[in-house]
């Protein structure tokens, strides 16, 4: 299995192992990659498009049909500091970050609401995986 220095599984843009295609690798165990996010860093913000990015490869694969690409662009970075204390600062398309930033208890429900919204789009996913795509960043 290729591995990145990490070692993470390093993957195509369809999110297959680039030693054995029939495998595919997503989250923490995949070494992802998009042009204009860069290298993806191991976090729920991108383990959760890319596995319904892999989902959707898959299925296109076994209806005859050339996988698209893994899109993916970073929006913020958040941390829950307590259930009355975060951070959020917001970032570029490739995780750099930008002037603003939000603190204390305003982010720390934001926050929340980001890790209920994770736990909505699994559900989701299990009830109907057609719509998961149609939710902006699941491409």
């Amino acid at each position: 299995m290729a591995l990145d220095p990490t070692g993470r599984i390093r993957v195509d843009d369809a999110l297959r192992s680039v030693s054995h295609p029939e495998i595919y690798a997503v989250g923490d165990a995949a070494a992802m990659s998009t042009p204009s996010a860069g290298s993806l860093r191991m976090a729920c913000a991108t383990a959760l498009p890319a596995g319904v990015h892999a989902a959707s490869s898959i299925i296109a694969e076994t209806r005859g049909r050339r996988p698209g690409p893994l899109r993916f662009r970073y929006r913020m970075q958040c941390v829950s500091l307590g259930r009355r204390d975060g951070l959020i600062q917001w970032v570029r398309a490739d995780d750099s970050p930008r002037e603003r930033v939000l603190r204390g208890g305003l982010a720390a429900r934001t926050k929340e609401q980001v890790v209920r919204s994770t736990v909505s789009m699994l559900r989701l996913a299990a009830r109907r995986p057609g719509a998961v795509p149609l939710v902006p960043g699941m491409s």
